[in-house]
C-alpha cells in the first residue's frame, strides 16, 4: 500500500516537473542586454527579444528587478525631434512569433537603480507572463554601438585631414 502511495506521489511530482519544463521552453528570451550608464544613473534601459514557441499568444504582464524600484515596458516616441518615453501596458507576444525590445523602440525601463547596479556586470530581472509565468533572466551590461568611442582608424584619418 505504501509503495502505491509513494508511486502516486512520484507520478504527480514528475507531471509537475514536466509542466514546469514545458512552460520554460514555451517562451525564449534572447539577445538581452542592459545599456551601460554612468554610475550616478538611476534609470537604465534593457533590451531583449521574446520568442513564443506555443500555439497560444502570451502576454508580458510585468517585470521586476531586486535592484530597481520599478520596471516598466516603455516605447520611445519621437515628437518634434525630441525623444520621449511612454509607458505601455501589457505586451502581447503572438503565438509562434516574437517581439523585439530594442533601442529607439520598445524597451524595459529600469527605474530607481540601487547602489548594487554600479558594481554589477549583470542585471537580473524577472519577466512575468500571463501563461508562461515568471522567467528570470540575467542580462549583461554593455555599451550600445552608438555610445562606443570611435576606433583608432577613424582618429588616425581625422588627424591626417588637419
Amino acid at each position: 500500500m505504501m509503495q502505491r502511495i509513494f508511486a502516486g506521489v512520484i507520478l504527480l511530482l514528475s507531471g509537475s516537473i514536466v509542466s514546469v519544463l514545458a512552460a520554460d521552453s514555451a517562451i525564449k528570451i534572447s539577445d538581452g542586454w542592459v545599456r551601460a550608464a554612468p554610475e550616478s544613473a538611476k534609470v537604465l534601459a534593457a533590451y531583449l527579444t521574446i520568442e513564443n514557441h506555443t500555439d497560444t499568444a502570451d502576454t508580458l504582464t510585468g517585470a521586476e528587478g531586486k535592484a530597481f524600484a520599478k520596471v516598466e515596458v516603455h516605447r520611445t516616441e519621437i515628437k518634434d525631434g525630441i525623444a520621449r518615453m511612454a509607458a505601455v501596458g501589457p505586451l502581447d507576444i503572438p503565438s509562434h512569433g516574437s517581439v523585439a525590445l530594442s533601442p529607439n523602440g520598445m524597451h524595459l525601463m529600469l527605474m530607481g537603480a540601487d547602489k548594487t547596479v554600479r558594481s554589477s556586470d549583470e542585471i537580473e530581472l524577472t519577466l512575468k507572463f500571463k501563461n508562461a509565468g515568471a522567467i528570470v533572466v540575467k542580462l549583461p551590461k554593455k555599451m550600445a554601438p552608438e555610445d562606443m568611442p570611435m576606433g583608432h582608424d577613424h582618429e588616425h584619418m581625422h588627424e591626417k585631414n588637419h
